[in-house]
């Protein structure tokens, strides 16, 4: 079965059989390409629907998203839908009408944050995700499990709907975090090693592979993993600083120059090299970079503190620190 613009237009508009809403399923799995004709398809339905009717953007999805329970719907500076279109139309029009469709439900959708970009993803239940940077999560279009279970690589701050009756799991190469509505940080670097999570409101409990409790934690509390696997407790204060990123800034507190340069990599999505004779040793007590003010701005407001000269290498969209 072909799925074009006319069919979808149809499942938007909740017209679709239960044969048809099963190939869009299986057609939104197979390519990152088709998830997006979906996203400005919706848009597209969306302009349709406050042309005929005169509603606002905010007016259509707020009707939607309240059908669905979702809390929050993002929109960027000029009003368009991010990539939370797809998981919300999917959840407000799949739930409902094809919650039994096994196909429907073995619908796993992603989203990356590419590397210099944040990204805010919400999913179907009204969960809102801000992913740093060089981040991944994988997430079922509707959640219709006894669990709301998502995959996480990279760091994401979690904003998740209350539901006593089905907790929510985070998944990843470390350890899991479940919760039932609350909001919390986790980084989950694989490559590094690094795993941490952060706890801002509610309560979460982290698991390990076999499901059992290794920590609670309450508001302000932060667990960290030591290069043996095992969890300890990490001021909570430093972690907040390496939040920053949710607010658009780099912090460039407390922490080495060396790491520093990883975070601006990360933020502003280049490779960075420190091949320098002698790496400065002082550590910053304050300071924060605002990532939209470009990296030469941001080596700019550094040499103010360190000795040191950049080149870039536009081939490879690399910085040499000498």
């Amino acid at each position: 079965m072909k799925v074009d613009n006319e069919l979808l237009y149809k499942f938007f508009a909740k017209e679709t059989s239960l044969e048809e809403a099963d190939a869009i399923a299986l057609w939104a799995k197979e390519k990152k390409s088709n998830q997006e004709q979906f996203r400005k398809a919706y848009k597209l339905f969306l302009i349709s629907q406050f042309a005929l009717k005169g509603r606002t953007f905010e007016q259509v999805t707020v009707k939607e998203s309240h059908r669905s329970r979702a809390r929050h719907i993002v929109f960027t500076s000029f009003g368009w839908l991010t990539a939370a279109a797809a998981a919300i139309a999917i959840g407000v029009f799949v739930s409902n009408h094809y919650k039994n469709e096994s196909t429907i439900k073995d619908t796993v959708l992603t989203s990356e944050a590419k590397w210099g970009k944040m990204l805010t993803q919400t999913l179907s239940d009204g969960t809102v995700i801000e992913m740093n940077s060089g981040s991944r999560i994988e997430y079922p279009a509707v959640f219709l499990d006894k669990e709301r279970r998502v995959k996480l690589e990279g760091e994401a701050i979690f904003d998740v709907s209350h539901n006593e009756k089905q907790p929510f799991i985070v998944e990843t190469f470390a350890y899991d975090i479940r919760v039932t509505g609350t909001k919390f940080d986790i980084v989950a670097n694989q490559r590094e090693g690094e795993f941490s999570a952060t706890l801002l409101e509610g309560s979460i409990e982290v698991l390990d592979k076999n499901q059992n409790v290794q920590a609670r934690l309450s508001p302000n509390q932060v667990v960290k993993m030591d290069e043996n696997g095992r969890l300890y407790s990490a001021d909570f204060a430093g972690a907040k600083e390496d939040m920053a990123w949710s607010d658009g800034l780099v912090s460039v507190a407390g922490v080495s120059f060396l790491d520093i340069m990883k975070r601006m990599e990360k933020a502003f999505g280049v490779s960075i090299v420190v091949d320098m004779p002698n790496v400065p040793e002082e550590v910053l007590p304050y300071g924060k970079i605002r990532i939209t003010d470009g990296i030469v701005s941001a080596f700019d407001v550094l040499k103010h503190h360190y000795d040191f000269d950049y080149e870039f290498d536009v081939q490879k969209n690399l910085y040499i620190i000498k």
